[in-house]
């Protein structure tokens, strides 16, 4: 089973590294089983084609309505966008925490 580090609980806007070196955005209640489901292969559509290789950054929030709308916010993003995000880069300073999260 996949050990991940200590995740928030409750709604989670974030971004996934692909294989194909492709970002992947998506919004859950349960970062760490959403986390789990992508790396077994029962994640979305695009993930199982797409091979997820880790969670690179998360932002909690109080709803779902506010993690859905950073999602589109961020889905709306270039890819080189999304990369500064994922590794922290000073423009996002404050939006959400970056990680490296091994799914593999």
């Amino acid at each position: 089973m996949l050990k991940l580090p200590e995740l928030p609980s409750g709604w989670c806007c974030y971004l996934l590294l692909c294989s194909d070196d492709s970002f992947y955005c998506g919004i859950t209640s349960n970062l760490a089983h959403r986390i789990r489901d992508h790396s077994s292969g029962k994640g979305s559509g695009y993930t199982k084609g797409a091979n997820p290789v880790a969670l690179v950054w998360y932002e909690p929030h109080d709803s779902r309505l506010r993690a859905a709308k950073r999602e589109s916010q961020i889905k709306r993003w270039s890819r080189e966008k999304k990369r500064r995000l994922a590794n922290g880069g000073s423009a996002f300073e404050g939006l959400g925490r970056c990680v490296l999260v091994s799914l593999g």
